[in-house]
């Protein structure tokens, strides 16, 4: 009873308090402090770890979107390829870009973070609780408590808890990437390789991604969309096959690794966020499911909070589409790889990239499901209606 005292007649002890500290969170944060009078709420920022993860984002994008001076590289073209076919295609108006995690939270440490109303504190949150008008927030150093709590974190304790036997995703994007540095001009540094199905398809759907830097320097990514995780020694083989075939014979130095894997899951993962938070990014359930992007997504969510009417952040019609695909990559692993070659060589790619975006109109929809294999849709569209009028079968 103390405590439940205590809880009920403290003060706030901030105005907004943030857990996590990625990329969502610096979002919003920044665009916070864009607002009239921004500086006078005291803000704290919790985070377990004391240094940023190593990562990167890519995205496409013909609009400004504020983080133009982090992009570090820019293409212009992108190649798809499979054993059906191959295209490259001039993205314009859009370009694909790199923005490097380590000179985005660099940049944030250097400026954004440096104001005097904002704290940041290495510590975990343990347990949250809205008590009369804020939440107050458990960590291991102490308590705190503010009227605004945003989180990027899923609640670990909701993950764990019994009787939900979902879980936390069944299909992954799951990734190994090197760094390579080769001992002759092997790329095109105006072209990305977005997708390439040209290797065995293997406990999932599996492709590689090449991100040329120079002429002798890339990215190369072995990706798989599946159920089944590998181990490093997996994605390595894949790795030197793809390269000794269709990037260079030559020796070549691995400089850098990237690896991680990402939720294609279209589970409401608000559920699992801490009590009397707001989500963002991951916990909001902003990863598109069915192709892993989350930066421009989140960023479009952020400037929606602000705005005077807000939007849903993800559209009933994209979520079926979403559902459908999903559907095959768990069932039919196989058919993607031709999916994917007819939606990159029956297309304009702009209009691929709309509807990727979830800015595309019905009618263009329409024509693009036109050039598409109808048979695995149409399997999964029967399936899931079946499954929605009988979900106990």
């Amino acid at each position: 009873m103390p405590q439940l005292v205590r809880l009920f007649t403290m003060q706030p002890t901030h105005d907004v308090i943030l857990i996590g500290c990625g990329c969502s969170s610096l979002q919003w944060l920044s665009r916070f402090m864009d607002t009239e009078s921004a500086e006078q709420h005291q803000v704290l920022i919790l985070d377990k770890n004391e240094t940023p993860p190593d990562r990167t984002w890519c995205f496409w994008s013909k609009k400004a979107h504020g983080y133009e001076h982090l992009v570090s590289y820019s293409w212009s073209k992108i190649r798809f390829a499979s054993r059906f076919g191959e295209v490259s295609h001039n993205i314009a108006p859009y370009s694909y870009q790199y923005i490097s995690g380590r000179d985005f939270f660099a940049a944030a440490d250097e400026g954004l973070l440096k104001q005097p109303n904002i704290t940041r504190l290495t510590d975990e949150a343990a347990a949250t609780q809205r008590v009369n008008g804020h939440t107050s927030v458990e960590t291991t150093s102490g308590q705190f408590s503010a009227g605004r709590v945003l989180s990027s974190v899923p609640d670990p304790a909701k993950i764990l808890q019994n009787g939900d036997p979902k879980p936390l995703s069944k299909l992954w994007q799951h990734f190994r990437g090197w760094f390579i540095k080769t001992s002759e001009a092997a790329f095109d540094p105006e072209e990305v390789v977005l997708m390439d199905f040209r290797t065995p398809q293997t406990d999932g759907a599996v492709f590689f991604y090449v991100l040329p830097f120079s002429e002798d320097y890339a990215l190369v990514e072995c990706t798989v969309f599946g159920e089944q995780l590998w181990d490093r020694f997996a994605y390595e083989e894949a790795l030197r096959t793809y390269i000794s075939t269709y990037i260079t014979a030559e020796p070549y130095e691995v400089v850098n690794t990237e690896e991680g894997r990402i939720p294609m899951s279209q589970r409401d993962f608000r559920k699992l966020g801490f009590d009397g938070t707001e989500p963002l990014g991951t916990a909001a359930g902003l990863v598109k499911p069915s192709t892993g992007y989350m930066f421009l997504r989140s960023l479009r969510d952020v400037e929606s909070r602000f705005a005077e009417n807000p939007k849903a952040a993800v559209s009933p019609r994209f979520s079926f589409y979403d559902g459908l695909l999903l559907g095959i990559i768990e069932h039919e692993p196989e058919q993607v790889a031709g999916i994917m070659t007819a939606l990159f060589t029956r297309n304009p790619v702009q209009r691929v990239f709309r509807f990727l975006d979830e800015e595309s109109s019905l009618a263009e929809e329409i024509r693009m499901f036109a050039t598409l294999p109808w048979a695995p849709f149409l399997k999964q569209l029967a399936k899931q209606t079946f499954q929605s009028k009988n979900p106990d079968s």
